[in-house]
C-alpha cells in the first residue's frame, strides 16, 4: 500500500482535496451517476500529488515519472521529494 506520508508535510492546495478524497479506482474522470458531479480517476489523482507526468499508477493510462504499485515507490525513492 502506497501511502503519502512526508517528514515535512505541506499544504495541499485547496482544490486537490476533492480530486484525492473522491477519486477512483479508473483510469480516467467519469460523470457521477446523477450525471452532475465528476469522479476523478487515478490520472488526476497522480497530478495533483506533484503534477502532471511526476507520478502514475499502474492501472492508470498516463503520467510517467514513479509508478505507484503495491511496492512502490520506496522510502528511498520518495525521500528526496520536495
Amino acid at each position: 500500500l502506497f501511502v503519502l506520508d512526508p517528514d515535512e508535510p505541506k499544504a495541499l492546495d485547496p482544490n486537490s482535496a476533492s480530486k484525492m478524497m473522491g477519486s477512483s479506482l479508473e483510469p480516467d474522470d467519469i460523470e457521477g451517476p446523477e450525471g452532475e458531479s465528476l469522479i476523478y480517476g487515478l490520472n488526476t489523482f497522480a497530478s495533483a500529488i506533484a503534477g502532471p507526468g511526476r507520478y502514475s499508477f499502474e492501472h492508470g493510462t498516463t503520467g510517467g515519472g514513479t509508478l505507484i504499485t503495491a511496492m512502490t515507490p520506496t522510502d528511498e525513492e520518495t525521500s528526496g521529494l520536495l
